[in-house]
């Protein structure tokens, strides 16, 4: 038996609109001062917000829009805690049963 097609629920047209709103409304909020660390694995960071891609240099001091600033701040604490955690892991293996 064939399954019926679901229709999407948000028209592409209305995820471009999304986006473009999106984007306006960062680039129009006030810019602030950050700090990406330095990382030897990609020396950009990359986020995403509503379907608007953004990339920055890491190591630098860059000013960009409030909202992006916080996003850069969240994932900088979600990349200590995943690094804090794997550390943990990596502290409590016992190698000697390997």
């Amino acid at each position: 038996m064939a399954t019926k097609k679901k229709e999407p629920v948000v028209s592409e047209s209305s995820f471009k609109d999304i986006e473009m709103n999106t984007k306006k409304a960062i680039e129009r909020a006030e810019k602030v001062t950050v700090f990406i660390a330095p990382d030897e694995r990609d020396p950009m960071w990359r986020g995403c917000i509503n379907g608007v891609d953004y990339k920055f240099p890491k190591g630098e001091l860059i000013e960009v829009p409030a909202p992006l600033a916080e996003v850069i701040r969240s994932s900088a604490r979600m990349q200590e805690i995943k690094s804090k955690r794997e550390k943990e892991l990596v502290d409590h293996i016992n190698l000697g049963t390997m």
